[in-house]
């Protein structure tokens, strides 16, 4: 675990951070350590956390074969969801560290909800996307994202509004930035920040991607 443990409400759209859950604000920009993100699964029972198993993401790194080797694919033995429908027990989940620059405070965003996996994967793969397309100006570099909220109306009105969390990429700095504070303060050279985060993909590659959402 990477600094204070950051989590995003479904309920309430609201990001806090802590064993206190204290508010951290919409529009907080925090520094995104993708090489050091862990991705995996998590089992949940009676609303409770009972295992996880958890990989750094590297090109070796397969969704589908982590999950057949933790067992429970028998359908029929899965508990029932809210639609009614069997529930595979594992669900997909992440833990990406963050750096607000400003502050110095650390956190670890984890996450095993639809909403939360949807924007770390959107988040992982425009950054693997970037590098590969612009590598002169994006290597050696790490996203900045902004907390955001979105939310939309459940076809089931007795769940009401639902939210999901937003990780919107706005910029990019030196992977040195994300050093101990302390550095600074003895003096140490601030390192400049890197253009905007432009989005160097092709029009084809930004469509197809566009339509895989």
């Amino acid at each position: 675990m990477y600094g204070e443990l950051l989590k995003f409400s479904g309920k309430t759209g609201a990001w806090a951070s802590g064993a206190q859950g204290l508010e951290v604000p919409i529009g907080t920009q925090l520094v995104a350590i993708v090489p050091q993100m862990l991705a995996g699964f998590v089992r949940w029972q009676d609303g409770e956390l009972v295992e996880q198993v958890m990989q750094p993401i590297t090109e070796t790194y397969d969704p589908k074969q982590l999950r057949s080797s933790l067992g429970d694919t028998d359908r029929t033995r899965w508990p029932t969801g809210d639609d009614g429908q069997p529930e595979d027990p594992w669900r997909e989940g992440a833990l990406l560290p963050l750096k607000n620059l400003k502050t110095g405070a650390e956190y670890t965003y984890s996450t095993s909800s639809v909403g939360g996996t949807r924007a770390v994967k959107h988040l992982v793969t425009t950054y693997a996307w970037q590098l590969r397309a612009a590598p002169e100006t994006t290597a050696g570099h790490l996203p900045v994202v902004e907390l955001g909220v979105r939310s939309y109306k459940h076809p089931d009105r007795k769940r009401g509004t639902i939210y999901n969390p937003v990780l919107a990429g706005i910029d990019w700095v030196p992977a040195s930035a994300v050093a101990d504070k302390s550095d600074d303060q003895q003096g140490a050279p601030k390192a400049e920040p890197a253009k905007a985060f432009e989005d160097h993909r092709s029009e084809k590659m930004k469509k197809r991607r566009k339509a895989s959402l």
